[in-house]
């Protein structure tokens, strides 16, 4: 089944696979890894995580990741939502739905909800934020174009220090392989 546009997540900094963080867990445990992407855009560093900002010029190039986060989830039950679901089949009255699925909240939303706190950008949080998330046109690997949501720099980039390569990862020192297995907390992701 075609996965929907707006449930995709293109990362680019400390949400990719490679950086071990509460929040990278998070969507690492709910959603569906679909491949390496880029986004038209200049990267810059903020001391300790990056920012993205869009850019008109085919040479800027941010690499990242693109993520399929799933719409709802299902629970086994009645239809009607009342006492009765999650009941055995047996036991729920013959006037009720016999549907066996019942599709629950939208699981993307949730997880929009918590990314956005981690990225400074939730209801929680007082503007001006220093992230808002949108969509933009990501390109995979294979050439095709998607819709995404990304996170993107809201504020003035006047004296940040650009990545030039566009690529966090070959940025960030603590990104490298050989730089992690020597820190202490850091395991290896369970996610290839």
């Amino acid at each position: 089944h075609k996965m929907a546009e707006r449930d995709y997540l293109f990362v680019y900094g400390t949400l990719r696979k490679d950086i071990f963080n509460s929040p990278r867990v998070l969507l690492a445990q709910h959603s569906a890894f679909v491949g390496g992407a880029t986004f038209r855009g200049r990267l810059y560093d903020l001391c300790g995580y990056p920012d993205a900002v869009p850019s008109d010029e085919p040479s800027d190039i941010v690499k990242g990741e693109l993520h399929h986060l799933p719409r709802t989830t299902e629970r086994p039950g009645c239809e009607c939502g009342k006492e009765c679901s999650g009941l055995p089949r047996r036991d729920v009255p013959q006037s009720h739905g016999r549907k066996s699925v019942v599709r629950g909240l939208h699981e993307s939303d949730r997880i929009f909800r918590d990314l956005d706190q981690h990225e400074g950008c939730g209801l929680a949080q007082s503007p001006p934020t220093e992230f808002r998330r949108q969509r933009v046109v990501v390109r995979l690997e294979s050439s095709r174009k998607v819709t995404a949501w990304i996170y993107l720099y809201k504020r003035p980039t006047d004296g940040l220090r650009g990545i030039p390569s566009g690529d966090y990862l070959k940025f960030h020192p603590f990104s490298a392989p050989s730089a992690r297995k020597d820190l202490p907390g850091m395991h290896p992701s369970p996610h290839p």
